[in-house]
């Protein structure tokens, strides 16, 4: 029997928004110089996942007695989910499948792996990285990818991992401990109920045609904007808070 969890209250507040528009997929991409072997990426990938539990997680089934969404854990991944495209024809629709896509949480796992095959550096290879928001977020993808080229690379991981429970401990610290928070939680939750039914505007132009949907550019920060990024951000404000910030203040321009 698989090993099960509840969802945590900000796994279960990321799923039920996906089910109301559309996915908050996570991407990442790396850039090598080497041709990249499927059979040992596969490998690698497997290593990755049982290391990191959620990785290879899918939401159980739902009975008419059940309160909570519920992880099941099985020992390993049945199939990982690989697939190649070549990088001077068809990285951009690639982009646009490969990360657009929704995932289907009852099947495991909640991730998929491309490769691009020339679409590295230096006439390398690309591997990009698509993940399911809801059992991850931006910084467990990082470190799921990073487990992933350990294991490629033949590297022992010697550094100490957070624990699931521990990692599990901590988010439940988010839930209400009594009457009174609940109370100031559904406030403040009420307060943007308005936001669930405001449709996501369009960025285009009125006579662009096509429909709806996620669109993929790949931009690249330049070594200099990014130092300056990390050296003068404010207290307690990452850089992904800025980049999203100037995303915005570019859409509103």
């Amino acid at each position: 029997m698989p090993r099960t969890v509840p969802f945590t209250v900000l796994e279960e507040a990321v799923y039920n928004l996906e089910q109301t528009f559309t996915p908050w997929n996570i991407q990442l991409e790396l850039e090598t110089s080497e041709v990249i072997d499927t059979e040992r990426l596969e490998s690698s990938v497997r290593t990755a996942c049982d290391r990191h539990p959620l990785a290879r997680a899918r939401k159980r089934p739902a009975s008419a007695l059940d309160t909570d969404y519920i992880w099941e854990l099985p020992g390993e991944v049945d199939a990982v989910p690989i697939t190649e495209c070549e990088g001077d024809t068809g990285i951009t629709d690639a982009r646009r499948t490969f990360y657009g896509e929704p995932f289907d949480l009852s099947e495991a796992p909640p991730f998929r792996v491309l490769v691009v095959r020339g679409g590295g550096a230096d006439g390398g290879d690309r591997l990009c990285l698509a993940t399911s928001h809801v059992p991850a977020d931006g910084v467990g993808a990082v470190r799921f990818l990073r487990t992933v080229c350990q294991a490629y690379r033949g590297q022992v991981q010697t550094e100490r991992s957070v624990s699931f429970g521990e990692s599990r401990a901590l988010i439940e610290e988010s839930r209400a401990s009594g009457p009174a928070e609940r109370v100031s939680l559904l406030s403040a939750a009420t307060s943007h109920l308005g936001k669930l039914f405001d449709r996501p505007a369009r960025v285009a132009a009125d006579t662009t045609p096509g429909k709806s949907g996620w669109g993929f550019v790949h931009r690249t920060v330049e070594e200099g904007l990014f130092e300056s990024l990390l050296a003068n951000r404010p207290e307690d404000v990452s850089v992904n808070d800025l980049l999203v910030a100037a995303a915005h203040l570019t859409v509103a321009a």
